[in-house]
């Protein structure tokens, strides 16, 4: 039972990072990551608070759709990977991108948090959603 609730609560928190990358604040996008949390993308590693709020604040804007996600529970109430694919509409074509993200999540006295978001692009510009 404590793995199938695991994995809802994992599911809500990607779910809710989808609509906060979308729609919140750097600081609510940041609250998702446990306090060390790590971003990496296009060769470059966000680590922290301060840095990953840096970091979102000023990155394209747009929307996003994620397919279904992947959880493995590798230790329940304690770790995770989740895995899932993303297109991104950005709100100017050149920034467009479609691609994967792999995940280790952490529980944490907040509930569960993303530790390491790795981003793997298989399209980006204008041609990046046909």
């Amino acid at each position: 039972m404590e793995q199938t609730t695991d994995r809802v609560l994992i599911a809500e928190l990607l779910e809710r990072y989808v609509a906060v990358t979308d729609r919140g604040s750097a600081s609510e996008w940041a609250s998702l990551f446990e306090e060390a949390g790590e971003f990496h993308v296009l060769g470059r590693v966000y680590k922290g608070s301060e840095r990953l709020e840096r970091f979102i604040a000023r990155v394209a804007r747009g929307r996003h759709a994620c397919s279904e996600v992947e959880i493995e529970i590798d230790e329940p109430g304690i770790r995770a990977r989740a895995s899932s694919n993303f297109r991104f509409e950005a709100d100017d074509a050149a920034s467009h991108s479609r691609g994967s993200y792999t995940d280790e999540l952490v529980h944490t006295d907040r509930g569960w948090r993303i530790a390491v978001r790795r981003v793997a692009f298989a399209a980006t510009g204008p041609d990046a959603l046909r």
